[in-house]
């Protein structure tokens, strides 16, 4: 891969269901859903930014300083289903966890991260949608108050 630097090692444990967060701006997304556009990276010698989301510190670390931005995750395996992807750890003073995938993605790739997205924060900017729940996997599983179906 051309644009890979050298520093750039994958690490093939960030896979599977492992969800990476993503920052999103007001201006990339368009009818309350972001833009194909957030998962592009167009700086050589950069890859995609995201964030791996072990644990809740892991949010509030891509949302510090960015409280306005939305906030997106898409799970590892759906840049690992793309050709050659690299997740590199690249940790930032402030966040641990942060990687950059490459390579950079043409617009097919990104039209298919981008169906895999799931909403994690959505600022007031963003129009109400009663469909678009919030994601946390590291939420406690609701138990549900519904007695259990008998059996037959």
């Amino acid at each position: 891969m051309d644009d890979l630097p050298e520093w750039a090692i994958d690490d093939a444990e960030i896979a599977g269901e492992r969800w990476l967060l993503r920052r999103v701006p007001q201006n990339r997304v368009q009818d309350g859903i972001p833009e194909k556009s957030n998962f592009r990276e167009d700086e050589a010698g950069h890859g995609l930014s995201v964030t791996v989301w072990d644990s809740p510190q892991d949010l509030e670390d891509v949302r510090r300083d960015h409280e306005s931005f939305a906030v997106i995750c898409v799970p590892a395996s759906a840049f690992r289903a793309e050709i050659d992807t690299v997740i590199a750890r690249a940790p930032l003073e402030g966040n641990a966890n942060h990687c950059e995938v490459f390579p950079h993605y043409g617009q097919g790739a990104q039209k298919r991260l981008r169906k895999t997205f799931r909403w994690v924060h959505r600022p007031a900017w963003l129009p109400d949608d009663p469909e678009a729940e919030l994601f946390d996997p590291h939420a406690p599983a609701v138990e549900s108050t519904e007695p259990p179906e008998a059996s037959i």
